[in-house]
Order: C-alpha cells, then structure tokens, then sequence
C-alpha cells in the first residue's frame, strides 16, 4: 500500500512541476480500469486504480479520491487529463498530459514507460525524481507499478 500511495503522490508532484507540449495518441489495449497489485490490494482494502477512458482522458483513484479524467480543477484552473502512447518503440512510452480546457494549453506532462507482461499486467514505470527526463528502462524498482485490468 505504502508503494502504491508514494507512486500516486510522485505522479500528483509531477503533475504539477512538469512542462511539454504533444499530440495525443491511444493504445486501445489499455482501456478500462487498471488497479494496483500491492498486499492492501490483494486483502481487499483498496488501493490505487487508473481509469484510461478510450477517448484519451486517465483517471487516477486512490481510496475514494479521484483526480484527472475529462474536467478536474487545478489551483482553480480547469483542466482535463488525457494520456498519449507510443507504441512504435520498446519499452512502449505513456504520457500523462495536464492541459487546460479554455486554452488547450498544455500545463504539464509526466513521461513514462509502460509493457504489458504475464497474465494481461500492466507494468508502468514513472521516473520517480522529478525530471522532465522519461525513463529507459524498468530497472529503478521504487518507480514501478504493477498493474491489472478490472
């Protein structure tokens, strides 16, 4: 549980002290819901959740708060958060991407990697230093979640 709230916090800081600007692209195979795989998890009692919607938008839960998806408020702007794919190179990379809804401006974006492995998973590593730089491989154990489609 403990890994999987600072994963969530690490995302939420980098949310908010990252910059960039892409186009928007979408890895079918990631739509739904996705949980996290940790013992809090596995007892029943919760844990993170990422909705990826097939439009684009990500959806972040931990417990009963949600943050991102089409309309969320940050510091009272109004912004959506949408993911980006690419699937064209190995590790996959996913972006997660701030932007403002009046605007379209992109506030801020988060790059990551991601690869589906054993029993339809979802292995997704952040780079857990907040970096504009986006991870190259899986190595860096701490910025690693586990994930399974719900």
């Amino acid at each position: 549980m403990k890994k999987t709230i600072a994963f969530l916090l690490s995302l939420y800081t980098l949310l908010l002290f990252s910059s960039c600007d892409q186009e928007v692209q979408v890895d079918e195979n990631l739509a739904g819901m996705w949980s996290y795989i940790d013992e809090a998890h596995v007892k029943g009692l919760g844990g993170g959740k990422i909705y990826f919607s097939a439009e684009g938008y990500a959806t972040m839960y931990t417990g009963q708060d949600s943050t991102g998806g089409k309309s969320f408020n940050i510091d009272g702007v109004n912004c959506q958060l949408i993911y980006s794919t690419n699937t064209d190179v190995i590790p996959n990379q996913i972006d997660f991407i701030v932007k403002e809804i009046d605007s379209g401006k992109t506030l801020r974006e988060i790059l990551c990697i991601y690869e589906f492995i054993e029993n339809g998973k979802l292995k997704i590593n952040l780079n857990s230093d907040i970096s504009p730089n986006r991870p190259i491989d899986f190595s860096d154990t701490k910025s690693i979640g586990i994930l399974e489609k719900k």
